[in-house]
């Protein structure tokens, strides 16, 4: 089981990609994700931030 998107894809993501896939994930900053902790676009990003090693 991948524990980074490294491991899922094979590469790191470059910067332009996470910002493609957190405004995918957010619907162009005008959604929020989740209902427990909503997640808006910055938390998205961060959390693709992290997970990019």
């Amino acid at each position: 089981m991948p524990t980074s998107i490294s491991q899922l894809v094979g590469k790191k993501l470059t910067d332009e990609d996470i910002v493609y896939l957190s405004n995918m994930c957010t619907d162009n900053k005008t959604k929020t994700i989740g209902n427990f902790v909503p997640l808006n676009y910055d938390d998205v990003y961060a959390i693709f931030q992290l997970a990019n090693h």
